[in-house]
């Protein structure tokens, strides 16, 4: 445990907290989100060097921008993933009600201008495709982990369809397949026996998710963004997200259980 680096990363998070409240009073939609989303990635910034998460980036070449939105679409595994992208992009992070509930974290998540969606039931859901459809036509950039939950490296699971069909609605979303890959923890190569340092088991509480993060050595990711496609290149939300994940697949490797001692 470094006490200085976890003292360091809470005064981010504290000054996060402060700066963001400020951006309450900003009486525009439209601004007080854009400011929050500026705010959340030089957070997100000193935040990962903070905690020594060294990002490597590969990216293809860069497609024409339109006016569109982009709707990023990555595998998920640690409250790492949310760190390294914000980092990264000045996005729109889309998670759940449950989340928003969450004590610190769900505070962090409204700063930050995320959006939270009820996957508990879709009673909301054509109201919500419609919020991200109009954030795709103002040009956000929409980042979702369609595997609806953080895996442990052994499987990556189906990439879910129910809120993809937004990017249909509007002419000239980009969809951006994105392979998030943590490479080693402390120079040593992940594996089963390290993999709890970074990635988030269902049963652990995110407090002390957290605290693993801030006192950890120093953790490699390799954010591998995939060629862009055009939404309205598939027909169904359902085809989308296929095309996406086939994509994501093509590079996944798991991370094997240890083999049993006798």
């Amino acid at each position: 445990m470094n006490p200085l680096r976890t003292l360091a990363a809470t005064s981010i998070l504290e000054s996060f907290f402060i700066l963001g409240s400020f951006t309450q009073m900003i009486p525009n939609e439209k601004v007080r989100r854009t400011r929050r989303l500026k705010l959340n990635q030089w957070a997100a910034t000193l935040l990962a060097r903070t905690i020594r998460l060294e990002i490597q980036v590969s990216r293809p070449e860069p497609r024409s921008a339109g006016k569109a939105g982009r709707l990023i679409l990555a595998n998920h595994h640690s409250v790492l993933d949310l760190i390294a992208l914000a980092s990264l992009e000045e996005c729109v992070f889309v998670t759940s009600q449950e989340m928003a509930e969450t004590p610190v974290v769900g505070s962090l998540a409204r700063m930050s201008g995320s959006e939270f969606v009820e996957r508990r039931n879709r009673e909301n859901r054509e109201a919500e495709l419609q919020t991200l459809a109009n954030l795709l036509r103002e040009g956000r950039t929409i980042i979702l982990f369609p595997e609806a939950t953080t895996g442990n490296g052994e499987a990556l699971r189906r990439f879910r369809n129910g809120l993809l069909g937004a990017a249909l609605q509007v002419p000239g979303v980009e969809i951006i397949p994105l392979y998030l890959q943590y490479e080693t923890v402390g120079g040593r190569p992940l594996s089963a026996a390290n993999r709890d340092r970074v990635f988030l088991p269902l049963e652990l509480p995110i407090p002390r998710h957290l605290w693993r993060l801030f006192t950890n050595p120093k953790v490699r990711l390799h954010a591998r963004y995939l060629p862009g496609f055009a939404a309205v290149e598939c027909q169904t939300a359902q085809e989308l997200a296929e095309r996406a994940e086939t994509a994501v697949r093509a590079w996944f490797r798991p991370i094997l259980e240890a083999p049993m001692t006798f």
